[in-house]
């Protein structure tokens, strides 16, 4: 991570989300430190949005699930604690559908939590190297070099096949 980054505050989202813990692990292993209070911050992550949307993607000739779709999204910005901006709000969005049998409920409670952590942890690894090269980007364009070119778009959409 970048030096502006050593010590970071993480405001919004639900205190014990798994995102918000994979997010913690992620930063702590990569010799951050996570601080508990603002005021002795570096750099403050605003966790804007952090939900999981569930709706039904199939259903039988019974009218019953056969499969659900999970929608994961996260919102987040960066600021340097004292509310200069560092980074814009960035979107991440990811897709995943798993198949529903009514005949083994806590099967299917298990796979749904899952691939809830899956798409937490892939989402989480995507804010992190955005971080990163935004940083990269912002360093460069302050040292007055030119700004790396990108093609990427800050919302990405996954859904791999099942």
């Amino acid at each position: 991570m970048p030096p502006e980054l050593e010590s970071i505050y993480i405001e919004g989202g639900l205190p014990n989300s798994q995102m918000r813990e994979i997010l913690r692990q992620k930063l702590i292993a990569s010799k951050v430190n996570v601080l508990e209070s603002q005021d002795e911050s570096g750099a403050v992550l605003h966790i804007l949005k952090d939900e999981t949307i569930r709706r039904i993607a199939s259903i039988n000739t019974a009218g019953q699930p056969n499969e659900y779709e999970l929608k994961y999204q996260l919102s987040y910005r960066l600021d340097d604690g004292r509310g200069q901006e560092l980074l814009a709000t960035r979107n991440i969005s990811l897709l995943r559908t798993y198949r529903y049998d009514p005949n083994n409920i806590l099967s299917n409670e298990e796979e749904e939590f899952r691939i809830k952590r899956e798409m937490a942890r892939a989402a989480v690894n995507q804010m992190l190297r955005q971080i990163s090269a935004g940083m990269r980007q912002r360093s460069r364009m302050q040292n007055g070099e030119a700004p790396a070119r990108s093609a990427a778009d800050h919302s990405v959409s996954a859904n791999p096949a099942p």
